[in-house]
């Protein structure tokens, strides 16, 4: 079985942010959501995907 590639088009859209806990430590959070579609109707006859997925993201960084 060889896998071949697959384009995928969708849309990726999401908030964040970034807050200063003290002069040396920032904390940030980050939410996205991506809405991906594909319909390869030359490779794969037939083939549909949707896939809706979301992450969350938490930082914490220090600065030296």
């Amino acid at each position: 079985n060889t896998l071949l590639p697959i384009d995928v088009d969708g849309l990726a859209y999401g908030i964040g942010a970034e807050v200063k806990v003290t002069d040396r430590v920032q904390i940030g959070l980050e939410y996205l959501q991506r809405d991906l579609v594909s319909e390869d109707w030359v490779e794969y006859p037939n083939f549909h995907l949707e896939s809706d997925f979301s992450t969350v993201t938490l930082r914490i960084g220090m600065q030296f």
